[in-house]
């Protein structure tokens, strides 16, 4: 039954009689303009009197109601039905309308609101932003309030509003018409059409009215705005809901006559007591109940919300003598054990006998908790501990049309037992009925948590709670029935070949299980897992915490759970590994192979031991040490290892063919290792190889001429490729099994979703090393690709590694996720830091010289900065991808210009001290004067800038001064790059090597330089750590000067304090300041 709950025009316009005929409203015009064009005639009387509204029929069609401004409803007739009585319209004489203007900047909020869905007779959900004016108050609608639409009012997605609008969202006309289609059926039907179905708008509306429970509770606990069928022509303050806090009372009255028996309903707020039909009456949903009564919102405690119907036209229904039986047991009696009931006209008895003393969880009505409530069950009725009623009518059949009644009497004495017996179990009675559980728990942040809490604390006490006398209801939670039985488990964890089989047996009360069959509910961070009696069981958060890596990262086989050999440090973690059942191999003495033309140093040599444990065990491996150190000799000497593990005596290397390829025949075993490396470290590796590793045959497979043929490759011992030819020809590569694949600068597949990325985890190799000095550049996912790449799954998905480890760690600087991640990627990540294993190389002084730009520099920089913030700072989100470019390139020019104006604009743009070609800068005159002084020294000097066009200005003066330098960008081919570092190391005369920094940041060894300037800040403080390396390094007999250029009161001094706020975090995990400054606080920080 349809009613209008708000007042029309003024609050004083009501429909009192309309047509019968088809009539089509549309929602955005005023009721009264809507209702003179339809012939309605509008009669104006008080809004303090009852005036009958229209009621619209459950035949009525329509797409939805609520007071949208596009949408259009139908009726097809119309029925008088009582006027609305809120206390909240009656608050005005004159309802005010919202008058005809716009806003712009004023403030909003987000306001919930109930509408009415005709096709199902439901009450459904949706959310409006409304403008706020004095003192916060609610005035006019603007728009819906959805996801995606409450960010560009500067609201913030909360928990809570998230889990409000998940609500919203199921109970959308779209969601329910999809859960209710009919399976394998080949066109959808529309919900109106479905809802004819009887049996499906019976199941519709039980999912309905829970979930619109639930909505209306999580509402009321947060106390949050809600209105009911809101208008845009109105003032939302005028028609927001009340949620009282003294609780609604239902009465049910029941008076016996010679033909039958006469019931009622009242309620009672309060001191006051009134009938249903005395107020407007809304009721929302049935099961649970909810209803509204004058503008006031009620949880029916007890009852069916649909119960209140037959009585919001009559007082009183006459149940006649031969429909008694039936209409009480189907409406009356189990309401009547819960409810105070009056009765006249009845036999009496009573009764003192209390049956059995029953402790439930119920959360408090209007606090975000959990607590036990303590009842009495007495013969035909119960009782709350805390109630004042000391004596109950109940009501028992003796035939058919005899009711009994019988008055309850409570027995104070026995209730006292009980009650003293909870308190010494550390029960405390707070409010009511209501008491405070053990420990606190059920009162931690609310929601799912607190009544997990809750629901463990009283399982835990279950047995001693039923020694005591006690009977445990089972809580319903979200219309999940759950178990509370203590539970344990039991373990065996056996090896097989690269597996560990983690049989682990869970045995909850009667009911034994597989863990294997939580894993799904873990994942899903669900903690009800069903069981055969309907009944659900509560996994422990103990067990949700401890297990949650292991229930990501294991696989499921056969209903078994496995953890590959890589994933052993989670067994330790969990203490699955005590007595697990391992197979241990006895160690092989690790020995330098005789192939390595080198001596090792202690600690290189202990690299190459741990390398090849990794290798008898096959696991990959990443040797992470610093730069400089030696990871390539060290990898070298596994090779060779694994090269005479492959033969039984070395033998000469084979002869080549006239074309240059390996010769069949012969003894001669191939290692097949494939090295893949930027291309600028090919030579490198080749002049390693031939110096420290003779005996190994080598491919370069580079370039427009290398081989299609993968059966030429895998004749040699190691092919060198770089990582973009290895995606190009990944059909080649992936057609040999692989010894080894070994990754140099493994950093350059830190993108997961990268072609290079994917490309190298599908080759085939039965083992893998990577590389790198800097395994994690710009975030932890570089470390999930790098681990992803040597031991397949050891951190689980991506998307598992994303939420579980970089957000918490990188967000919040998580120390138990740290640990964590440490604890996994130990055994297989080795580091060691120049100052750890040689502390007699050369020290490093690094020092920060801070420039002066010149006067139209800065003016210059000043007007293009402003020009920036003004339009950066403006932008709503700047994670967005399309506004990381404009911020990206915004910050560039900045730092362009910090370097030289000349960067950006042309010198006739920009105001100019001197007549030069070159518009002036400080810090380039500051660079050169500084280049002078050590030039005159005899110095040699490393230069990286990250802008080419930088270092041209630079060479140009060098070229005009006669200098010799040397060049290095990323457009110099691989042998002019071996013959600059040649020419630079070797020629005395050249002094000074020019390089961009990503270009010359790796895999180069510059030992003849002991100054690197860096003329500009990187975002990657480790881009800039690379280059420093590339003088500082093992074999560096001199000191190193790290000289940094940066140009004061610019951008540049930002990013140098963004690096060093994220250095603390060098030796763990790190965030890049790149990153950073495309988030709001860093635009801030970098422009204001």
């Amino acid at each position: 039954m349809f009613q209008f709950p708000f007042p029309l025009k003024n609050g004083t316009e009501h429909i009192r009689d309309v047509t019968s005929k088809l009539t089509t409203i549309p929602i955005s015009d005023t009721p009264q303009s809507r209702l003179k064009k339809q012939n309605i005639r509008i009669l104006a009387k008080s809004s303090q009197t009852h005036q009958n509204l229209p009621n619209i029929p459950n035949n009525f069609s329509h797409k939805s109601t609520p007071a949208h401004p596009q949408n259009i409803f139908q009726l097809s007739t119309i029925h008088p039905l009582p006027a609305p009585n809120f206390p909240t319209f009656a608050k005005k004489q004159n309802m005010r309308e919202r008058p005809v203007s716009t806003f712009a900047s004023q403030p909003t909020a987000i306001v919930f609101n109930i509408h009415r869905y005709l096709p199902g007779g439901w009450y459904l959900p949706d959310a409006w932003i409304v403008k706020t004016g004095k003192g916060g108050q609610l005035t006019f609608v603007v728009q819906r309030a959805t996801l995606n639409t409450i960010g560009s009012y500067g609201h913030e997605l909360t928990p809570v509003l998230t889990r409000l609008f998940s609500l919203i969202e199921a109970l959308s006309e779209k969601v329910l018409e999809e859960k209710y289609q009919p399976p394998r059926s080949r066109k959808k039907k529309p919900l109106v059409e479905l809802l004819q179905d009887a049996e499906v708008k019976k199941t519709a509306t039980r999912y309905v009215h829970r979930l619109m429970a639930n909505f209306l509770e999580k509402v009321v606990e947060q106390n949050l705005p809600l209105t009911f069928m809101v208008q845009k022509k109105v003032i939302v303050e005028d028609v927001k809901l009340r949620f009282p806090e003294e609780g609604l009372k239902p009465h049910l009255i029941f008076r016996r006559t010679r033909d039958g028996v006469r019931y009622r309903m009242n309620f009672s707020t309060g001191d006051e007591r009134w009938l249903v039909r005395e107020r407007r009456v809304v009721p929302l949903t049935n099961i649970p109940g909810w209803l509204l009564a004058n503008g006031a919102l009620y949880r029916l405690p007890e009852l069916n919300g649909y119960w209140v119907k037959p009585f919001m036209q009559k007082d009183e229904i006459v149940v006649p003598n031969r429909m008694l039986r039936t209409y009480f047991q189907k409406f009356i009696l189990k309401a009547v054990e819960k409810t105070e009931i009056e009765a006249e006209g009845f036999d009496l008895t009573s009764t003192r006998k209390l049956e059995s003393c029953h402790l439930a969880l119920s959360k408090h009505p209007f606090k975000n908790k959990w607590f036990a409530a303590l009842k009495f069950q007495y013969q035909g009725a119960l009782f709350q501990w805390g109630d004042r009623q000391e004596m109950r009518t109940a009501l028992h059949f003796e035939s058919e049309t005899e009711i009994r009644v019988m008055q309850v009497k409570r027995s104070p004495e026995r209730e006292q037992q009980a009650v003293d017996k909870l308190k010494k179990m550390g029960f405390e009675n707070r409010e009511g009925s209501l008491w405070r559980l053990p420990g606190g728990a059920g009162q931690g942040n609310g929601g799912q948590d607190a009544f997990h809490e809750a629901a463990e604390c009283l399982s835990a006490l279950r047995y001693g709670l039923q020694a005591a006398g006690f009977q445990l209801e089972a809580p319903v939670f979200e219309d999940k029935k759950i178990n509370l039985l203590p539970a344990a488990w039991s373990q065996e964890v056996v090896q097989e070949n690269d597996w560990f089989d983690l049989r682990i047996v869970i045995k909850a009360g009667q009911f034994e299980f597989p863990f294997a069959k939580l894993i799904s509910y873990i994942r899903d961070s669900d903690r009800f897992y069903p069981l055969p009696d309907g009944t659900f069981f509560l996994i422990p958060a103990e067990w949700m915490a401890r297990f949650h890596g292991l229930a990501h990262l294991g696989k499921l086989s056969g209903g078994k759970l496995r953890l590959s050999k890589s994933q052993k440090p989670l067994l330790e973690k969990l203490g699955l590994a005590e007595g697990a059942d391992f197979t241990k191999k006895e160690e092989t003495p690790f020995q330098v192979p005789k192939l390595l033309k080198a001596t090792l140093r202690p600690y290189q040599k202990e690299g190459a031991e741990w390398l090849f444990r990794h290798y008898e065990e096959g696991l990959g491996a990443c040797l992470a040490d610093d730069m400089g150190l030696g990871k390539t000799i060290q990898t070298l000497t596994i090779l060779l290892t694994a090269k005479e593990g492959s033969q039984s005596a070395v033998h000469s290397p084979p002869q080549m063919d006239l074309f240059g390829e390996v010769a069949k025949g012969g003894d001669f075993v191939p290692l097949k290792a494939l090295v893949i490396l930027p291309a600028s470290l090919v030579f490198n590796w080749e002049r390693e190889v031939k110096k420290f590793a003779p005996g190994l045959t080598i491919c370069n497979h580079t370039g427009p001429k290398r081989t299609k043929d993968a059966r030429l490759l895998e004749r040699y011992d190691l092919v060198f490729t770089t990582y973009q030819t290895a995606r190009r020809d990944l059909v080649i590569l992936q057609k040999i099994k692989w010894e080894y694949v070994v990754l140099d600068e493994s950093q350059y597949i830190k993108n997961p979703q990268s072609g290079v990325f994917k490309a190298v985890g599908e080759l085939d190799a039965a083992h893998r090393i990577s590389l790198s000095g800097t395994p994690i550049e710009n975030s932890l996912s570089d470390l999930w690709a790098q681990m992803e790449f040597l031991n397949p799954g050891m951190l689980g998905s991506f998307n598992y590694f994303k939420k579980h480890f970089i957000r918490p760690i990188e967000k919040r600087d998580d120390e138990v996720k740290k640990d964590e991640l440490r604890r996994l990627v130990k055994p297989y990540l080795l580091r060691r830091t120049k100052e750890e294993v040689e502390p007699d190389l050369p020290p490093l002084t690094e020092a920060v010289v801070y420039v002066e730009m010149t006067e139209a520099q800065r003016k210059f920089y000043e007007k293009e900065k402003s020009a920036a913030r003004n339009k950066l700072l403006n932008i709503s989100d700047p994670s967005q991808p399309t506004n990381k470019v404009a911020i990206l390139a915004a910050l560039t020019r900045l730092r362009q210009i910090a370097n030289h104006p000349s960067l950006v604009q042309s010198a006739s743009e920009i105001p100019n001290t001197h007549n030069t070609l070159i518009p002036n800068s400080g810090k380039f005159e500051d660079v050169l004067a500084y280049w002078d002084k050590i030039r005159r020294s005899g110095h040699k000097a490393l230069i990286f800038s990250s802008f080419e066009k930088y270092l041209q200005l630079f060479r140009s003066h060098f070229e005009e001064a006669g200098h010799a330098y040397t060049w290095l960008t990323g457009k110099v081919a691989a042998a002019q790059r071996k013959k600059a570092v040649d020419r630079f190391n070797d020629d005395k005369s050249v002094q000074a090597f020019f390089m961009t920094t990503k270009a010359g940041g790796v895999g180069l060894n510059l030992n003849a330089a002991d100054y690197v300037f860096v003329l500009d800040p990187w975002w990657n403080p480790f881009a800039e750590n690379q280059a420093i390396a590339r003088a500082h390094r093992i074999g560096q007999e001199k000191k190193v000067m790290a000289v940094k250029f940066i140009a004061r009161d610019s951008i540049e001094e930002k990013i140098l304090q963004m690096q060093e706020r994220k250095s603390a975090l060098a030796g763990e995990f790190v965030a890049s300041p790149e990153k950073m400054a495309c988030t709001r606080e860093g635009l801030e920080a970098l422009l204001l």
